[in-house]
């Protein structure tokens, strides 16, 4: 199949699956076409889809959310804002607050900073030595499993648009941590 074919057919398929409220992942948009006879079984074709479907969701032509990641996971940092006006949290439950204690009313330590910092780690078996650090800081980290996928490259994003609306970020920093060969 040529890669616009590719897209074309992905389009049908995740169409389908989206009037059920499903959404694929890659290798089972895969096995739609390896089960619609469209395709042989192997790995350069389950290759030949994901590439296809990644330069498409690149270009715009297949929806960047049309497919999940369920295998990479981006962990958030602690971006949320739980109070940020006294005043207001005065007002809207005054007694509340007059016994609350002082741990209730708190920022996180990145609120407004113009520097977005992410952890990124290669390998899967890296994230019990990132985790803790990366948590006891409020960083977020990705352990990208060999490379991020676009789903989990897209959620990023979303997580940093987020925080850039929320505060007064101006750029995002990525520490990657991984070896040197060509593929992670």
């Amino acid at each position: 199949m040529k890669p616009e074919e590719v897209v074309e057919t992905a389009n049908e398929i995740a169409k389908e699956y989206a009037a059920d409220g499903l959404k694929l992942t890659l290798r089972q948009m895969y096995y739609q076409f390896v089960a619609r006879g469209l395709i042989e079984s192997g790995a350069k074709p389950y290759d030949r889809i994901g590439w296809a479907l990644t330069q498409a969701r690149y270009a715009g032509t297949f929806p960047i959310d049309a497919l999940e990641d369920r295998g990479r996971e981006v962990r958030p940092g602690n971006f949320k804002v739980d109070q940020t006006s006294v005043a207001r949290a005065i007002r809207n439950a005054e007694s509340e607050l007059r016994n609350a204690p002082t741990s209730w009313l708190w920022r996180s330590r990145w609120w407004a900073q113009p520097t977005h910092v992410s952890v990124w780690v290669e390998k899967e078996a890296l994230a019990g030595i990132f985790e803790p650090v990366c948590e006891d800081l409020g960083v977020s980290w990705f352990p990208c499993k060999g490379y991020p996928s676009v789903s989990a490259l897209h959620s990023w994003l979303k997580e940093v648009d987020e925080v850039s609306r929320l505060g007064r970020m101006e750029r995002a920093v990525v520490l990657y941590f991984g070896d040197h060969d060509p593929d992670g």
